[in-house]
């Protein structure tokens, strides 16, 4: 043997020795990511009464990430805040980014559980300006804290869209500016209306595939949707055991549960379908082809498919933009429709006010002729013959 070669065959022992020994560290690394993120993580997040399926959510995401990072030798443990953006790209490429931001969330979450997450507090030119401004709000005006802080995002909004790349001329803000840019934000943050007609809902549900499995589900999932009026995320966690005589039991958000009647034939549906997959009381009625839970970007692209197969038979689906969240807005406006009382509708969709309840319903024009047809035509006026002014025309001139 070669003196080099037993140098280092004696510093850093045999390598065919140090390279089990790297197999053997990094599935050890990666069970202790698992354990923390299973037992003390959970934990973490349930002490700060976190909702059981975000729990899930975000453990089932960091074990994605766990996994992510064996693989390139690193460990989750020891994750720092410069690290996230890589990470995203990394464990989720190509994905949206509104699909991303939830499981930023959750990494973030991670990143406070290890106290490595540190909140960057970004001073912008204008914010002492602000600060000013939010002072006139306060003792000037008196106006409430909610008020104060509404106004001032508005503002803070304004200014890095106006100024960010420019010098800012805090004298240069105009009213008229103002007011044109809050009119385009109000443009495009208040959507056109989302409620589905039920010609439309009937087309979605016929363009599923009733001799697949994956059909058979998506039909019950749709039907189940438009039936309760429930969230994607309240669907998704039903199991077996939350059915019952006619009805099911929903757990919303803020831990709300309420109780929801359903029709015969979807009660029927839901006991068949868990007589036929074998599911136990604690299983999740709705899973994908690998038995995981269904998630929402799995339900919103079967329901894409399915929309896009509808287009066929009902050509106003072409111009619409359903989402999971459309059965819930036509459940209510179909309950509207039926004269079922705005207070009802609330409590069937688990609305803590029913103020809330207003943005999901409209008046459709169909609602609108009833409403005229109820109102008494004004009567007008009768007008006075022309052979009456004329004799009392003739009467004034003689005299």
């Amino acid at each position: 043997m070669r003196k080099g070669a037993a140098l280092h065959t004696d510093f850093f022992g045999d390598p065919k020795m140090l390279h089990q020994r790297n197999r053997k560290a990094v599935p050890n690394r990666l069970k202790a990511d698992l354990a923390l993120i299973d037992g003390g993580f959970a934990d973490y997040l349930q002490r700060r009464h976190t909702a059981e399926f975000t729990v899930a959510f975000y453990c089932r995401f960091l074990r994605k990430v766990a996994h992510y990072l064996c693989r390139r030798n690193r460990c989750a443990a020891k994750l720092q805040r410069q690290d996230v953006p890589q990470i995203m790209r990394g464990c989720l490429p190509g994905w949206k980014a509104t699909s991303r931001l939830s499981r930023r969330s959750g990494l973030l979450q991670w990143l406070r559980f290890k106290g490595h997450f540190c909140a960057p507090v970004l001073r912008k030119r204008w914010h002492p300006l602000l600060d000013q401004y939010d002072y006139f709000l306060r003792v000037e005006r008196g106006l409430a804290d909610c008020t104060r802080a509404t106004a001032r995002r508005f503002l803070d909004h304004y200014l890095s869209w106006q100024f960010r790349d420019r010098p800012l001329r805090w004298k240069g803000v105009q009213a008229d500016d103002l007011r044109d840019y809050a009119a385009s934000r109000c443009r495009r943050l208040c959507p056109k209306s989302v409620n589905g007609t039920r010609e439309e809902i009937d087309a979605i549900l016929a363009a599923t595939d009733p001799a697949t499995c994956s059909g058979q589900r998506d039909r019950l999932l749709f039907t189940l949707l438009y039936n309760t009026g429930a969230r994607i995320s309240e669907a998704l966690q039903l199991r077996p055991q939350d059915l019952l005589d006619r009805a099911v039991h929903l757990r919303g958000k803020s831990r709300r549960e309420r109780t929801v009647p359903v029709w015969p034939t979807t009660e029927r549906l839901l006991r068949q379908w868990c007589k036929t997959h074998n599911l136990t009381r604690e299983q999740m009625i709705f899973t994908n082809r690998n038995g995981e839970p269904l998630s929402r970007d799995g339900v919103a692209f079967r329901l894409a498919l399915a929309v896009r197969k509808a287009v066929q038979s009902c050509p106003s689906l072409q111009k619409r933009q359903i989402t999971c969240h459309t059965f819930r807005h036509s459940c209510a406006m179909s309950l509207l429709q039926a004269g079922i009382a705005l207070e009802v509708i609330a409590l069937w969709l688990g609305h803590a006010k029913p103020l809330t309840t207003h943005g999901y319903i409209e008046a459709d024009l169909k609602m609108k002729a009833d409403c005229l047809k109820r109102l008494t035509e004004p009567t007008p006026p009768r007008r006075r013959s022309t052979q009456e002014a004329s004799r009392l025309l003739a009467f004034l001139e003689a005299i």
